[in-house]
Order: structure tokens, then C-alpha cells, then sequence
């Protein structure tokens, strides 16, 4: 099988690339915003193993959903003519403050998990059962630029000289997952042409206070703790599915030395 990698200079794109370039990934990069996307992307795809995880990114006033759609598009019109594909979704799609399996029903509250739940829909009509959805857990890891909040965001505040900046008390419960994890998982699904739903996390769960406090650990920092201006809300993962498919699976720890380390070079 050969491979199509659409979004592959995203952070998790780049990194599934080189990990599925022994069994050969077509590089061919097509501007999904421009009116030839389709038929350029038509004559790459006919029989490969198509992996999706282009994003438009956030616009000025937060993240553009009919944006992010549309760049969906030129692919719908050729996806019929994968042998198979993978979508890289989130776990912003689930509800809060209950235990997240992949029978959960979605219930997203931001625009952000609202549009990687259209774009699954889509993909189911398209596609059918030569779909695999891989929701994934908060990735970490060297060339992560989302700054989001939690280990990289924290870790670029300690190397920057501080303070780690910490909502609230740092209650809130979320799963962290390594990009090499990521990966590993990822490549294993899609070289076995998986289909259906799979989450993607550790099934370990820790607060950001705790996240905070390991930084802190690795890089001396202070801690600031900051107002929030949201309710706490938890997530934990079942990853019951996940160890049934792959029981030699041990995530590990919260680990940013490879990141320390890149910023030292």
C-alpha cells in the first residue's frame, strides 16, 4: 500500500510522513483553497491509503469553521477513490465531566469540535466503512506550534524565564499524549486499514496543576495562578478499545526532554 499524507507539514502530518515513508508517501502538495485542488489531488489518490489532517488553523476572532469545511471539499469530490482513509478528528467533539469511549455521543461546545464533527459526517457519506476517525487526546511533542494550553505552551513560558501561567488552581483533568505515542498508534492503525472510531490518549489523565508543577520540576520557574474565566471541566479516556487492539501498548510518561533538548540546539 501507498500512502497520501493531505496536511502533511502540520505538526502530526510532518511526523506521519517520514514514519510511513518506507512503504512510499506521495509528497505532492496541492493549495487546498484553490479551484485545481480536486483534480491535483484526483491524480494522486486513485488506490492509495489517504490520510487527512489538513486544518486551515484559527482566524483572528477564533477558529473559521466554514473555513476549515471548505478546505475539506476538493478532497470529498476524489475521496470515493481512496482504498482507504484516515481522518485525524478530536476529542473536542465529546461531552465534558463524563468517561469518554468511542461510543460516546458527540456533543461539542465550540466551534472548533463542531467542525471536525461536520468534516467526520462528511467523510462517513463519502467514504462509508473504508473510513478510520482517530480522535485524538492532546498531542505534545517537538514542532508542536498550536500553543496550546498545557505542557508546550508551560514548557515555552519556563524556558522563556517564566512564570508558568496556570487557570484557576489547575483542577481540570486532561489526557496528554506524546507525538511519538501518536504516531506509533497511528501508523499501526492505518497499516492495518483499520475503519471505524478510535480514540487516541494514554487513559492517564492528570491536572494542569500538575502539568505546571512538572515543568516547574524541569525547568526552575515560578507558577502563576491566574482567574479563570470558565467552569472546571474534566475529560478522562476509557482507552478499553485501544489496549483490546494493541495490549503491548504502554503510553508514556509526560515527557518534554526531547523538547528541552531541541531548544538548547
Amino acid at each position: 500500500m501507498q500512502y497520501v499524507v493531505i496536511g502533511s507539514a502540520g505538526f502530526i502530518g510532518a511526523y506521519l510522513t517520514r514514519a510511513l515513508q518506507a512503504e512510499g508517501v506521495d509528497r505532492t502538495v496541492v493549495d487546498l483553497s484553490d479551484s485545481t485542488a480536486s483534480k491535483k489531488l484526483g491524480a494522486v489518490v486513485d488506490g492509495k491509503s489517504c490520510v487527512f489532517c489538513a486544518n486551515g488553523g484559527p482566524g483572528p476572532n477564533g477558529w473559521d469553521a466554514s473555513a476549515n469545511l471548505r478546505i475539506l471539499e476538493p478532497f470529498l469530490a476524489v475521496a470515493d477513490r481512496c482504498a482507504h482513509v484516515t481522518y485525524l478528528s478530536s476529542d473536542m467533539i465529546y461531552p465534558y465531566d463524563v468517561p469518554v469511549t468511542e461510543d460516546l455521543v458527540p456533543a461539542p461546545d465550540t466551534v472548533y469540535g463542531e467542525m471536525h464533527l461536520a468534516r467526520e459526517k462528511a467523510l462517513s457519506d463519502a467514504v462509508g466503512n473504508r473510513l478510520l476517525i482517530a480522535r485524538l487526546a492532546q498531542v505534545y511533542g517537538p514542532g508542536d506550534s498550536h500553543n496550546a494550553y498545557g505542557p508546550c505552551r508551560m514548557l515555552s513560558e519556563a524556558l522563556l524565564g517564566g512564570p508558568i501561567v496556570v487557570k484557576g488552581r489547575g483542577e481540570e483533568r486532561r489526557d496528554h499524549i506524546h507525538i511519538q505515542d501518536t504516531v506509533k498508534l497511528l501508523t499501526s492503525l492505518i497499516r492495518s486499514a483499520a475503519t471505524g472510531v478510535f480514540n487516541i490518549a494514554t487513559g492517564q489523565a492528570v491536572s494542569f496543576e500538575d502539568v505546571a508543577k512538572y515543568v516547574q520540576s524541569v525547568v526552575p520557574s515560578d507558577i502563576n495562578y491566574e482567574p479563570r474565566s470558565v467552569p472546571i471541566k474534566h475529560r478522562d479516556f476509557d482507552v478499553s478499545k485501544l489496549m483490546e487492539t494493541f495490549p503491548d501498548f504502554r503510553p508514556q510518561t509526560m515527557n518534554l526532554n526531547d523538547m528541552i533538548e531541541l531548544s538548547n540546539g
